[in-house]
Order: structure tokens, then C-alpha cells, then sequence
């Protein structure tokens, strides 16, 4: 072999090579689907007042009337369709004392949740009434009364 057909068939050696590197790199594309849905929750902050009635005098002439904040936060747009106890009792209530004893009561909302702001945006507020009407209590016995009421919030 010369060195002109040595240095032909380098040539096409390599020719061949970039020709084989040009199909190993040959590229090709795909779409992937991404998707995530976002729920519309709402939850009742951990920081909610209590509803704490006063001392009660039996011989006042007035009712008792309280009133608490409850914090939540819905989902941004979400609104927040309702608050509801465990029970759905509202009007009618009862707290009871260590010996048996009653006192009725009653719960009501100012107004229905509004739409979440989101739960990185600050907390909002319903306030919540507690009324013991004059006729419950000038009958009460003496004692310290208490419930526990679950409630629950829903978009």
C-alpha cells in the first residue's frame, strides 16, 4: 500500500466513524404529562377562642350573652359552606356540672364562612354566640358547668 491509498483509506475511516457517531446521537423527543389537583379544604385554626361565660348572677334580669372567635382558612376561592356541629344541635344546647346538673343553652354563627384566602394568607374569622336566656339560669343550682362541642367546617 502507497502512501496515498494509506492516507484514502484513513479518509474514509473516518468519514465512517463521524458517519456512525451521527447515528449513535441521533435524538429524539417525548411529552410528559404533569398534572396535580389541589383539594378545597378547610380547617379551624388551633388558636380559636373559647367560649367563657362570665360569672352568672341568678337574680340578673338580662341574658347572658358571649361571644368567641373561631379562626379557620379554606383554600384560596374555596368557600367555607358551613359550620355544623357533631350533632347538629344548635339552638337547643345543654352544659352539665360534676353532680348532674343542667343549664341550657344556646350557640349561633354571625354569618357563613367567606371564600379561603389560602392557608399561607392570614387565618379568618366567624364570631360564635353563646346566649343563656334569663329563664335558664334564675333556676340554675350553683355549680361550674361545661361542654365540649366538635364542630366541624366544610367547603
Amino acid at each position: 500500500m502507497n502512501f496515498t491509498s494509506s492516507r484514502i483509506a484513513k479518509v474514509l475511516a473516518l468519514v465512517a466513524l463521524s458517519s456512525l457517531s451521527g447515528l449513535a446521537s441521533a435524538a429524539d423527543s417525548s411529552t410528559l404529562a404533569v398534572s396535580a389537583t389541589v383539594k378545597g379544604v378547610c380547617k379551624f385554626s388551633a388558636a380559636s377562642t373559647p367560649l367563657a361565660f362570665a360569672d352568672i348572677d341568678p337574680s340578673a334580669t338580662t341574658n347572658a350573652v358571649i361571644t368567641a372567635n373561631l379562626l379557620y382558612r379554606c383554600t384560596k376561592n374555596t368557600a367555607g359552606a358551613a359550620i355544623t356541629t357533631s350533632d347538629g344541635v344548635l339552638a337547643t344546647r345543654t352544659m352539665t356540672a360534676g353532680g348532674g346538673q343542667t343549664l341550657p343553652y344556646s350557640l349561633s354563627f354571625g354569618s357563613a364562612p367567606g371564600v379561603g384566602n389560602g392557608f399561607g394568607a392570614a387565618v379568618q374569622t366567624i364570631v360564635v354566640t353563646g346566649t343563656i336566656t334569663v329563664a335558664q339560669f334564675q333556676g340554675a343550682e350553683a355549680a361550674t358547668y361545661s361542654e365540649n362541642v366538635s364542630l366541624s367546617i366544610t367547603p
